[in-house]
């Protein structure tokens, strides 16, 4: 809608100059077209300057929507870590009940230490279903990982932008003035 009137203005806005141009230096056009060309100019200068300004604000509230979208990911991306972590060690606790140590790891999110402590039961790192539920966990921090990245370069975009003139003034006073990095 912006880059509509943006465009429709910034030709009513030639067209005025050029018509005023003409009016005042060419001595066989009227005064008439030169005031026609003023009139033009004053309408056409503030609808380009309208679509400017809804263009920015249009931009605001995209961007404030990728980054809610962003995290909103990483939130779906983590429950399912979460549940899997679940899974394993239930599963764990059928196998090794006794061994509290390894239980832990998997509940403090300690993919590594997990794996280095898996190093002492061959038998259940080689149980196709431990092997599996631990490839999906590395894969989720992975992606949750690649999530962050996403949502910081997006949150790094807002703030910059939003800290620079002219674009500050016209921010919407429903969107946040920073937005915090994860």
């Amino acid at each position: 809608m912006g880059a509509g009137f943006i465009v429709f203005g910034v030709i009513g806005t030639i067209v005025g100059i050029m018509m005023t141009l003409i009016g005042f230096f060419d001595p066989t056009v009227t005064t008439n077209l030169a005031r026609a060309g003023l009139i033009v100019l004053g309408l056409a200068t503030p609808i380009w300057i309208s679509g400017a300004c809804i263009e920015v604000k249009n931009w605001f509230y995209n961007k404030y929507q990728q980054i809610q979208e962003a995290t909103a990911n990483i939130g779906v991306y983590e429950r399912q870590q979460e549940e899997l972590k679940v899974k394993l060690a239930d599963l764990l606790e059928k196998y090794v009940g006794h061994e509290k140590e390894l239980i832990d790891a998997v509940k403090q999110r300690g993919t590594d230490k997990l794996m280095a402590l898996l190093e002492r039961y061959p038998d259940l790192k080689a149980s196709e279903t431990v092997a599996n539920l631990i490839s999906n966990l590395v894969s989720l921090r992975k992606t949750i990982a690649n999530q962050e990245e996403k949502y910081n370069s997006r949150v790094q975009e807002y703030n910059t932008w939003i800290q620079q003139i002219p674009q500050r003034s016209f921010r919407p006073a429903s969107l946040p003035e920073k937005i915090d990095f994860k």
